[in-house]
């Protein structure tokens, strides 16, 4: 769920608001989340009715082959880059970025996603965007007591 959003000077125009609900598979977002859990917080969170952005409406996810590997594959995002990307999906023309902040525990506590047209936020893993992003995660989550190493580094 969305708690915070922060406009640039030059506004994404996009339908998303505090409140939204995002894909736990869809979106980078929920899939930077996924990596974090632990099997069983993540067998129940694949399992509940989500109504989220970018799921179909009302549908359970049933936890399968196809949402193990995308979560098998932002977990290694993750461990080898910091964040998990996403190229125009699930808004066509837009990419992001996203990054799990994680508590004293090693649980996600907040993911900070950065997203942008794909003109201006390039999805390359060593750019400036994704380097910045992979900070303020590691800072975030310093501060929340973790004190394991820097994703990605």
């Amino acid at each position: 769920t969305v708690v915070r959003l922060m406009e640039a000077r030059q506004p994404l125009l996009i339908s998303m608001r505090a409140g939204t609900v995002m894909s736990l598979m869809h979106t980078a977002t929920g899939r930077a989340f996924a990596s974090s859990l632990n099997p069983d917080r993540l067998r129940q969170a694949l399992a509940a009715p989500s109504g989220a952005v970018g799921d179909p409406p009302a549908r359970p996810i049933k936890p399968g082959p196809h949402e193990q590997a995308l979560v098998e594959a932002a977990r290694k995002d993750v461990r080898l880059h910091g964040v998990v990307r996403s190229k125009g999906r699930p808004i066509p023309g837009v990419n992001a970025f996203s990054a799990p902040c994680l508590n004293h525990l090693g649980e996600p506590a907040v993911v900070i996603t950065l997203l942008d047209r794909e003109e201006q936020l390039p999805v390359e893993w060593s750019s400036p965007s994704a380097q910045a992003l992979r900070d303020a995660a590691f800072e975030v989550s310093s501060r929340l007591g973790w004190h394991g190493a820097a994703p990605g580094a």
